[in-house]
C-alpha cells in the first residue's frame, strides 16, 4: 500500500530546522545521519529539470495563493457571499490561464514525476488539473492513470481527480473527497458517496485519512456517518443525474 513519497529535500530540511532533534545533536551518530541525508538530497536535486520545475512552481504558487485568499474571505464574510462569488469569477479566469501553461508543459515533457521536478511541483501539476474544467480533466485522466501506474502520480491524487469528475458528471463519488456549499444553509455538505459503509477502507487503500478526520481537519465538521447515511437518499435525489 502506497501512502506517499519520502522527499529527501524536505527530510534534510526537517533534520536541520526541527527543534525536536536538538537534544540528540550531541550524539556521535547525528553527524552520520545528517551527512547521509544531505548526500541523498544532493543526488535527488541533480536529477531535477530545474527550468521546467521553476515554471511549475510559479504556476502552483499562483494557484494556491488565490485559493488561500478565498479561504480567508469565506472565514471573514461567510459562504456564498457576493465577495466570494466575485473572487471565484476571477479565480476561474486565473485557472484558465494556468491550465494553458500546464498544457504546454505536459505536451513538451509528458507527466513529470517527483524525481523530475520535485515533490511539491509534482503536486502543483495535480492541483492545476484538479482545478481545470471538466472536459480537460476527462481528456487527461488516461495519462494520469498511466502515470499513477508508473509511480509519477500518488494513488490518493488519482482518487481525488476521479471523485471530482464523478461529481461534475452527477455520479456517485467513491472516496468522499468532494463537498458542496448548500445554497440554502450556506454550509458545506458532503457530495453523495457510493457504498458509504466501506468508505474508510477505500480511502485507506489510496492513502487518505478517515472520512471523519478529513471533514474535521478540512471543514471543522464533526462528521456523523449514521446521520449522513439517513440523508443520502435525499442527497442523491438532489444532486445525481
Amino acid at each position: 500500500m502506497i501512502h506517499g513519497w519520502d522527499d529527501p529535500v524536505e527530510f534534510y530540511d526537517m533534520l536541520i530546522k526541527d527543534s525536536d532533534f536538538h537534544n540528540i545533536k550531541s550524539d556521535a551518530r547525528w553527524t552520520t545521519i545528517l551527512r547521509k541525508a544531505e548526500r541523498n538530497k544532493n543526488i535527488f536535486l541533480r536529477g531535477i529539470k530545474q527550468e521546467v520545475a521553476d515554471r511549475i512552481k510559479k504556476l502552483g504558487s499562483s494557484d494556491q495563493a488565490i485559493r488561500s485568499k478565498l479561504d480567508s474571505l469565506r472565514k471573514a464574510d461567510g459562504l456564498n457571499s457576493k465577495s466570494e462569488k466575485d473572487l471565484i469569477a476571477v479565480m476561474r479566469k486565473h485557472d484558465s490561464i494556468n491550465f494553458a501553461a500546464f498544457e504546454e508543459i505536459i505536451k513538451q515533457h509528458g507527466w513529470l514525476g517527483p524525481k523530475e521536478v520535485g515533490y511539491k511541483n509534482n503536486q502543483y501539476l495535480f492541483l492545476i488539473l484538479q482545478h481545470a474544467d471538466l472536459p480537460f480533466q476527462k481528456s487527461y485522466l488516461p495519462l494520469f492513470k498511466k502515470s499513477c501506474e508508473t509511480g509519477k502520480v500518488l494513488p490518493k491524487d488519482l482518487a481525488l481527480l476521479e471523485d471530482r469528475i464523478n461529481m461534475r458528471e452527477g455520479k456517485l463519488q467513491q472516496y468522499g473527497s468532494q463537498t458542496l456549499i448548500d445554497k440554502t444553509s450556506k454550509k458545506y455538505i458532503l457530495y453523495p458517496i457510493n457504498d458509504i459503509d466501506q468508505i474508510d477502507q477505500r480511502r485507506a487503500m489510496v492513502g487518505l485519512e478517515s472520512l471523519k478526520s478529513y471533514m474535521k481537519s478540512s471543514f471543522n465538521i464533526d462528521f456523523d456517518i449514521n446521520k449522513y447515511r439517513e440523508e443520502l437518499p435525499q442527497l442523491k435525489a438532489k444532486y445525481l443525474k
